[in-house]
């Protein structure tokens, strides 16, 4: 809560509520986590829900591609330490592969409802996204979901250093810190990594301090980046970009790895709205951006807090 102390404190003590409530936070990633933990430290009954069957929501996934020991920051010890604060609070109830809906918040009458439902996802339309050397953020989500819960982060991390099912030299379009992430992985197993970007906007969601630690590192290792770019065509020898310039320019790539638009989801708090007295929408599902991960930390923080 570095620089927000006077708005939401220091992250743990908390002035007690008022009124004890029955608050109900729907989706267990860092915005529910941090809500469900804010609104307990203030003595209210938390019921915390996920219709997957684990806390952090895309926190593991994140924890597999950024991995323990890489050159830059790491989400396993927050994700380790979300899990320990929360199991320790007796007035916090976990409840896992839970589908939450507009009936089930009826029948559980809660004074309040938060619900940080994360992004909804939509492919860029760029001709050739549905080809076989196409891979997006959403599939690898899916793709991965129970091999994560089975194996872990770690074990994850390790066996895709022995055997990974892509090409050689990848082609990641979306240069924000999903894209460095997924670059730094391919990296790390001896991929030929380039980074194509639309914008002019190179690494968003990256601090100062990272971006600085990023460049150093790509420029190391000599990854090339393209930004300011139109994206027309994704062939099987790779993406094919016009510059600002105006040039036409092959990148070449035997796989192609598209990161999502994140997209609003607010479905469940319009649902919501005029049937529970206060209902809150947190962290990514607020606007078709991402919130990233301290934007969502501090969004939880804000509706434990109001609440």
């Amino acid at each position: 809560f570095m620089g927000h102390e006077y708005e939401i404190g220091d992250g743990q003590d908390f002035e007690p509520a008022k009124k004890k409530k029955k608050v109900m936070v729907v989706g267990a990633g860092p915005s529910g986590m941090e809500a469900a933990r804010v609104a307990a430290l203030r003595g209210h009954e938390v019921v915390l829900c996920d219709k997957v069957k684990w806390l952090g929501g895309l926190m593991p996934l994140a924890a597999f591609i950024k991995e323990t020991g890489y050159d830059f920051d790491t989400v396993v010890p927050m994700l380790e330490w979300y899990e320990r604060q929360l199991k320790k609070l007796d007035n916090v109830k976990i409840k896992l592969g839970v589908e939450v809906n507009a009936e089930l918040v009826a029948k559980e009458k809660p004074d309040a409802v938060i619900i940080g439902p994360g992004s909804l996802w939509e492919v860029p339309d760029i001709p050739g996204k549905d080809g076989k050397n196409v891979v997006t953020t959403g599939q690898l989500k899916a793709r991965s979901k129970d091999l994560l819960r089975f194996l872990g982060p770690s074990m994850m991390s390790m066996v895709t250093k022995l055997f990974l099912p892509i090409g050689k030299k990848i082609v990641v379009i979306g240069g924000d810190l999903k894209g460095a992430e997924a670059a730094e992985f391919f990296v790390k197993r001896d991929r030929e990594v380039a980074i194509v970007e639309e914008g002019d906007v190179l690494w968003e969601g990256m601090n100062l301090h990272l971006k600085i630690l990023w460049d150093m590192w790509i420029q190391a290792r000599q990854i090339p980046v393209y930004s300011g770019v139109k994206c027309e065509q994704i062939t099987d020898k790779g993406v094919w970009i016009r510059t600002k310039e105006g040039e036409r320019k092959l990148v070449e790539g035997d796989t192609v790895m598209i990161m999502e638009k994140e997209r609003k989801n607010d479905e469940l708090c319009q649902a919501l709205k005029g049937k529970v007295p206060e209902v809150y929408l947190i962290g990514d599902g607020k606007e078709d951006k991402n919130a990233w991960f301290a934007g969502s930390v501090h969004d939880g923080a804000r509706a434990g807090l109001k609440v």
